[in-house]
């Protein structure tokens, strides 16, 4: 006889009674929460899913719940995170979850991370800022359009660099390629004070 998995709505209502939000479930430990018919699994800080979040959504009570993913790079709120649906039971959602590598590619001095081969956004730490590579075609056999964006935190305040390409079709790009797009990352204080001289 087939086991039905327990829904983390269950496991939810069950670490209410015994007044915890830490529950262990599928091989890790994680706080759990339950709000407005979705159950939450986010991995404990101290464990291998530390950046892991599991939902359970529940449209009806007549139909089977839906779970989804997400994996957040380097901290919680990280622009760059992934996300994965269409897992029939949290196990499956899990399973994914810990066996996800991120994609890394070096393009001169600097170590690009993202969440696929052919992702559209690449994220570098430069010094204590954080470069950010948008790639996006707007139609097949088009070059693509690179947007490159730096950005630094200073305690209550932020400053944000950013360039783009307003170029159409097949008209040249002012950013050739993903190594053009990264050089920019890498000197884009001095460049972006060059194109404001030069306008």
């Amino acid at each position: 006889m087939t086991r039905t998995p327990m829904t983390l709505a269950t496991l939810a209502a069950e670490a209410e009674r015994t007044n915890t939000t830490s529950v262990d479930f599928g091989g890790y430990r994680w706080l759990i929460t339950r709000l407005c018919g979705k159950t939450e699994l986010r991995g404990r800080d101290d464990g291998k899913l530390s950046l892991v979040t599991i939902v359970e959504t529940l449209i009806n009570d007549d139909d089977n719940p839906i779970y989804h993913a997400q994996v957040d790079y380097r901290r919680r709120g990280h622009d760059l995170y992934v996300l994965q649906g269409g897992f029939c039971c949290a196990e499956d959602a899990i399973n994914w979850a810990a066996g996800f590598q991120w994609f890394t590619r070096k393009t001169g001095s600097l170590i690009w991370v993202g969440a696929a081969e052919d992702a559209t956004r690449w994220y570098a730490q430069i010094g204590a800022s954080t470069a950010e590579i948008a790639v996006f075609t707007a139609r097949e056999g088009d070059a693509p359009h690179y947007t490159v964006t730096r950005s630094l935190e200073l305690g209550g305040q932020w400053i944000e660099f950013q360039i783009g390409d307003n170029t159409l079709d097949n008209e040249r790009r002012g950013i050739v390629s993903f190594e053009h797009a990264s050089t920019i990352a890498l000197t884009m204080p001095d460049y972006v004070m060059e194109l404001v001289r030069s306008a």
